[in-house]
């Protein structure tokens, strides 16, 4: 997985953490509801700091909780400073669709 080659690159014992929410809540996959997975590795000889997340969105729609969430990361965000608006305004009943 591309974890274990992150954690096996960096050499120094240190892992990442696992915090699921939703579906994967308690270590179980719940195909019924949406759902994702956040990875955390901080303090290691190479990577000081990393993330890799997994979200999946049951039938296309954000629920109220989830858009105030992604909402809430996009705030600090930084400007390019090119005067195009980078930024999504995401709110409840959005349909989803992800780029591959």
């Amino acid at each position: 997985s591309m974890i274990a080659e992150i954690e096996q690159t960096d050499g120094s014992g240190v892992a990442f953490s696992k915090d699921g929410w939703g579906a994967f809540e308690n270590g179980k996959g719940d195909n019924s509801k949406s759902g994702g997975i956040t990875r955390v590795i901080q303090g290691g000889d190479v990577v000081e700091k990393g993330a890799c997340s997994l979200t999946v969105i049951r039938n296309g729609v954000l629920t109220a909780d989830r858009a105030a969430t992604i909402r809430g990361r996009q705030e600090g965000s930084v400007d390019s400073g090119d005067g195009d608006s980078d930024g999504l305004l995401i709110q409840e009943g959005d349909i989803y669709s992800a780029a591959a």
